[in-house]
């Protein structure tokens, strides 16, 4: 039942304008169906929602997306360019990390 449920929306993941739900649906598809344009999907989306996260502050959450993008990037072997964006990802929220600057934070 599942598995025929994200076969019927995982056409419409792309469209998805929130990168976090489109990351975590498009993750389901590759998870469930296999579907390596929903696993390249959900990197992508994955990276962006990283990003958000960090706009916002919650850099404890835009690490986790970010480690979900270097687990998809290695399975799918996306290469050296895929690697290198999340290398650079995660060496700026490393650079903006109130506990690497010196002050107290604490992950929520």
């Amino acid at each position: 039942a599942l598995e025929a449920l994200l076969r019927a929306i995982s056409p419409y993941a792309p469209k998805v304008g929130n990168a976090e739900l489109k990351a975590r649906l498009a993750d389901a598809c590759w998870l469930a169906l296999k579907d390596h344009a929903s696993a390249r999907l959900a990197f992508a989306a994955y990276v962006q929602s990283a990003k958000n996260l960090a706009e916002r502050g919650d850099l404890w959450q835009a690490s986790h997306r970010i480690i979900r993008a270097a687990q998809l990037a290695k399975q799918l072997r996306l290469g050296d360019d895929a690697m290198l964006e999340v290398y650079t990802l995660t060496v700026e929220l490393y650079s903006k990390n109130p506990v690497q600057q010196g002050e107290l934070g604490n992950p929520r």
